[in-house]
């Protein structure tokens, strides 16, 4: 009897602790309807007052918010940030934009560049897709916990227009980011 009861009393730990364990650890993905949530994503941003970033020698040009500072540094790396208010990354103020660019070599091979930068972002639990800047130009965007990377290769050139993520504040520097690369365009 007695050996029964500790059977019984085992059977029912192991119950209530495979119900707890399910609970806390379901791996079902929440199914959420945001069709009619209005979201900092759909506001539109005022560009009327931007100002235009041009570099002849580059060969690119861009907007950028009219009360944004600029600075370029000796390689050409072009660092964009908000004039009225520092951002802190790590406990540093960042820009909250960078634009580089770079020369490839002729043994450059694309498709072998882009398999790695995919499982680099992966291993950050990133992804990254294909997409047309200003509607026009090819790029490639990636994602993980350290920001946004959108990456163009055009005449033998690499240019990256990246945006480090920044938590509470991303919904308002996400349309920041997309209003700069609508705006991206070489020059004929």
């Amino acid at each position: 009897m007695k050996k029964n009861l500790i059977i019984f009393i085992v059977i029912i730990v192991i119950a209530l602790g495979a119900i707890w364990y399910l609970q806390k650890y379901n791996t079902e993905p929440e199914v959420v309807d945001n069709t009619n949530q209005n979201t900092n994503d759909t506001q539109e941003i005022d560009v009327s007052d931007w100002q235009t970033y041009r570099n002849e020698e580059l060969g690119f040009e861009f907007k950028y918010p009219g009360d944004w500072e600029h600075k370029i540094s000796s390689d050409n790396f072009i660092y964009l940030k908000d004039s009225n208010k520092d951002y802190y990354l790590e406990g540093s103020i960042t820009d909250l934009i960078v634009i580089s660019t770079s020369k490839l070599p002729d043994d450059y091979f694309i498709d072998d560049w882009l398999r790695e930068w995919t499982v680099t972002r992966e291993k950050y639990n990133g992804s990254v897709r294909n997409i047309k800047v200003n509607n026009q130009i090819d790029a490639v965007q990636g994602f993980d916990y350290l920001g946004t990377y959108t990456v163009i290769h055009f005449n033998n050139n690499k240019y990256s227009i990246n945006k480090v993520y920044l938590g509470s504040e991303d919904d308002y520097l996400d349309n920041i980011y997309e209003e700069v690369l609508n705006s991206f365009k070489f020059l004929d």
